[in-house]
């Protein structure tokens, strides 16, 4: 058999000049695809394989290997009793890859069974068979979306072979997956080409990075962000939020200068944010009672020695320093406590809930947030007193609605009181709420009198104790503070006129006599003779009165008047001083005698002369002298009527 060599995958054509078999070579990656075309092909009974016993109308035609294997359908001939044909054929082959690299024989059937396969059809004499060839390598298509590229190893292959992928994400991205046509699979980015053209499509992804938070120094503040993990270009807004007693610093990142007014956009990389925080510093005060005028040290711990700082003491509306700076660097400052603040709390000793309040500064910038110390007291000093001007005294003679003597500047025991008068004045604001007044030795006991205000004019009782009397009065400010101031009188002991009057019976000639006519007195007085105080005496009987010039005498001596024997009559004799007057009075007795009988014999006087008239009906009286004891038997008179009344 004369032979040929077709392929590269396109239509060749080779004549045979003497009737051969078809014997054709392939290239080693051709095979038959498309049209096989025979011109002056022709079939009769002498063209049969030796030993053919029967004629038959038609035969198929195949495509075959050396081997007889691997057959393609072509066509079918007609037979015509041997006649000699000259035809022209054609048939479509496709997907006969298994004849690739191999010679081409036809082979023929009759009946559809195969007559021998070891005999081929002969072709007629100058026969041309053009056969269309595809290459067995088929091509390898690579395409990607968004996000990278895809190469491969090779840009076609043979079914069979090994095919290397290269996906190229481009920055921020990373493979996904990939998708193929006709499907393949494709594992660590290899697959095993397919028998067909095939087009592999790599899918990007952005990468989703981590974003990692936070602060400096621990538990300085607190970190947020928009999003935790965010792919490339996506905008993330940060925000951070100091902890009590911290201000921000600035920003810590990786990657570097990352934060631009509060937000970044996502690199193509993990990202770290750090919030730097500054520390306000802290104080405190060597006392929490804080005195008017005094002083207190602030002692002040920072982590900078280039902080300033600024303080204010403050117990409320008026007692405010206002702030004060402090310079860099220093950590102790004397706080003078103003005394004027006192006037701020006018009715109080002390006020509560006072706070200091200290700044920190990093230049012009605060440190954190306010350190406040509270609970402070602010005390009104003890020397902060009201004070109580000069105690005027004077002797009031009017007390109780009676005016009483005027002797002289004296106060007298029991016939005046005291007008005590007095001004106070409060101190650093406060007021003067009450005075009092105390005088002791008043009634027993002492004497209080309480005013309202600064102003005090209180007058006293009668002042019953003699000697030295104490006179205190006290002012009490808004505060509760008291002054006081003691004063001292003297009051000069009284007591009323005393006096014991004897009145005797006298002859004309003045000598005692028990039933003379008239009569004479004794006077014994006394009286407090106080500066100008006198004692006037005066002696009234018989309805007249006449001032004693003497202590003894006689009865109305301007008259020498006599006085009946059977007659009392009696005698009165006023003390009387500047301030009191006292009666003592006295009479002249009837006349004494053991026995006394009237002329008329009606009346009967035993020791005196009786004086009582005789009673309507009664013929007479019987008088016994009272200075005498009368008897009845061994009884007296007044045990011996008992008995009989209780014997009645």
């Amino acid at each position: 058999m004369a032979q040929g060599y077709i392929g590269n995958g396109t239509s060749s054509s080779i004549r045979f000049l003497d009737p051969q078999s078809i014997n054709l070579q392939l290239g080693t990656n051709d095979y038959p695809n498309g049209t096989i075309t025979f011109d002056n092909i022709g079939a009769s009974a002498a063209y049969w394989a030796n030993n053919h016993s029967s004629r038959t109308s038609s035969v198929n035609m195949y495509l075959c290997d050396s081997t007889g294997g691997n057959r393609v359908f072509l066509f079918t001939i007609s037979l015509a009793g041997g006649a000699t044909n000259t035809t022209i054929k054609s048939a479509t082959i496709s997907g006969a890859t298994g004849l690739a690299g191999k010679a081409l024989y036809l082979v023929a059937t009759a009946n559809g069974v195969y007559e021998d396969d070891n005999k081929y059809v002969q072709l007629r004499r100058q026969t041309t068979v053009t056969v269309a060839t595809a290459s067995l390598s088929h091509t390898v298509t690579c395409s990607a979306g968004t996000g990278g590229t895809l190469t491969a190893s090779v840009s076609s292959a043979v079914p069979g072979a090994t095919v290397t992928l290269y996906p190229n994400p481009a920055t921020g991205y990373q493979l996904a997956s990939y998708s193929s046509n006709p499907s393949v699979t494709i594992t660590n980015n290899k697959f095993t080409m397919p028998s067909s053209n095939v087009t592999i499509t790599a899918t990007f992804d952005k990468i989703t990075y981590s974003i990692t938070k936070s602060v400096n120094p621990s538990g300085a503040g607190t970190v947020t962000t928009s999003v935790n993990n965010a792919q490339i270009g996506t905008s993330v807004t940060v925000s951070q939020t100091p902890a009590t007693g911290y201000s921000f610093k600035d920003w810590t990142t990786t990657p570097a200068s990352l934060i631009s007014n509060g937000a970044f956009t996502m690199p193509a990389q993990n990202v770290s944010i750090t919030a730097n925080y500054r520390h306000r510093s802290s104080c405190s005060l060597n006392k929490t009672s804080l005195e008017g005028g005094g002083s207190a040290i602030l002692t002040i711990t920072t982590e900078s020695t280039a902080y300033s700082h600024k303080y204010k003491l403050s117990f409320g509306t008026g007692m405010d320093s206002g702030w004060v700076s402090v310079a860099a660097g220093t950590t102790s400052v004397t706080i003078s406590v103003p005394l004027s603040w006192s006037t701020a709390i006018p009715s109080a000793s002390s006020k509560t809930g006072g706070t200091l309040t200290l700044q920190t500064y990093n230049g012009t910038s605060q440190v954190g947030n306010d350190y406040t110390i509270s609970s402070l007291t602010y005390t009104v000093p003890t020397s902060v007193m009201p004070t109580l001007g000069t105690i005027t005294k004077s002797i009031a003679r009017t007390v109780g609605g009676t005016t009483y003597a005027n002797i002289g500047e004296y106060y007298v025991q029991s016939h005046c009181g005291v007008r005590v008068q007095a001004t106070a004045g409060g101190a650093q604001g406060s007021t003067i709420s009450s005075m009092t007044v105390s005088i002791a030795g008043y009634s027993g006991s002492s004497y209080t009198q309480t005013s309202t205000g600064g102003s005090l004019d209180k007058t006293s009782g009668l002042l019953y104790t003699s000697g030295t009397t104490s006179i205190t009065v006290t002012a009490t400010d808004s505060r509760g503070r008291t002054v006081s101031k003691t004063e001292t009188i003297t009051v000069t002991a009284y007591s009323p006129p005393t006096g014991s009057l004897i009145i005797r019976r006298v002859d004309a000639s003045g000598n005692d006599d028990e039933s003379g006519t008239y009569a004479k007195f004794t006077l014994t007085s006394q009286f407090s003779a106080i500066g100008s105080n006198s004692l006037t005496r005066t002696m009234t009987s018989r309805g007249s009165t006449v001032t004693l010039s003497a202590d003894s005498g006689d009865i109305l001596p301007g008259s020498r008047q006599t006085f009946d024997i059977q007659q009392e009559y009696p005698v009165t004799v006023t003390l009387a001083d500047a301030f009191e007057t006292v009666t003592i009075t006295s009479a002249v007795r009837s006349a004494r005698f053991i026995i006394y009988v009237n002329g008329a014999g009606d009346k009967l006087g035993f020791m005196k002369a009786t004086t009582k008239s005789t009673p309507t009906g009664k013929s007479g009286t019987i008088e016994f002298s009272g200075d005498y004891q009368i008897y009845i038997g061994d009884s007296t008179l007044e045990d011996y009527i008992r008995s009989i009344v209780n014997n009645m």
